[in-house]
């Protein structure tokens, strides 16, 4: 109970001192890269894409702390911290890498803004809906934290952009090594123009030196809900569908061969 009771407040803290971490100001949004409903908004949410071999920014996002990428398989210097490796539990299509916390127990964190500004026709009428996913993990029996914050964002006005909403993913209670899928559907509020996604991480003081949250695959869809779906046969369907066509093709053939 005790454990319960400190885990619990350590994630209130972290979330409280986000704004400290990665700023409160919507900066750096990415209006070169056009939103394209049914695919993935966010950039490097697979920690593929190459380190900054100079100032260790990982590709795509905003970092003011030691947050970090590292391959699977990797073992740890640190007693107490696993690495998940590539037979754990984890995305099927996992690549080589994946994000996590850094080599310090305290709050770290990194950020993007996607700027959705193009599909405001959509969102304004309400038929706009996000699909968020991510893998979390961390090192079993510790009581470090790897949470996913998204933030729906108005038009930036006078400087200021206004919070609409948001939700959060994580997890804070890992008693088996690998990364485990969790995910969040619902509509995008009206007057969203752009979206915060934030990553952060906390160790617990006594358990390790890193702060071992672990987040892999990271996905934000968005899709029209009024749009038309794909027409898919019945599987019942498909052997009838298929007699029927050789029957016409049959009969087609047989009165051209009487012609």
């Amino acid at each position: 109970m005790k454990n319960n009771i400190v885990k619990s407040s350590i994630i209130t803290a972290t979330i409280a001192l986000m704004a400290s971490i990665i700023g409160t100001g919507i900066v750096g949004i990415n209006s070169a890269l056009a939103v394209t409903l049914g695919t993935n908004t966010i950039v490097n949410g697979d920690a593929e894409s190459p380190v900054d071999p100079v100032t260790g920014q990982i590709a795509g996002w905003t970092t003011n702390s030691d947050f970090r990428v590292v391959g699977y398989g990797t073992t740890s210097t640190v007693p107490g911290t696993i690495f998940p490796q590539t037979t754990d539990p984890g995305p099927v299509n996992r690549g080589n890498n994946f994000f996590y916390g850094g080599p310090e127990w305290r709050n770290t964190a990194v950020s993007q803004q996607i700027d959705v500004s193009t599909l405001s026709s959509i969102i304004d009428a309400g038929h706009a809906q996000s699909d968020l996913s991510a893998f979390f993990g961390g090192s079993p029996g510790q009581l470090d934290i790897a949470y996913l914050r998204v933030i729906f964002n108005s038009e930036v006005i006078g400087g200021t952009a206004q919070t609409l909403g948001g939700y959060e993913l994580g997890d804070s209670s890992v008693t088996m090594p690998g990364l485990f899928e969790k995910n969040n559907v619902g509509l995008v509020p009206i007057g969203t123009r752009s979206i915060s996604v934030n990553l952060f991480s906390r160790g617990f003081p006594g358990y390790s030196g890193f702060a071992s949250g672990y987040f892999d695959n990271i996905s934000l869809v968005l899709t029209d809900t009024t749009a038309p779906a794909a027409s898919v046969p019945e599987p019942a369907a498909v052997p009838g569908l298929l007699i029927g066509g050789a029957v016409v093709f049959y009969a087609i053939k047989k009165r051209q061969a009487k012609l």
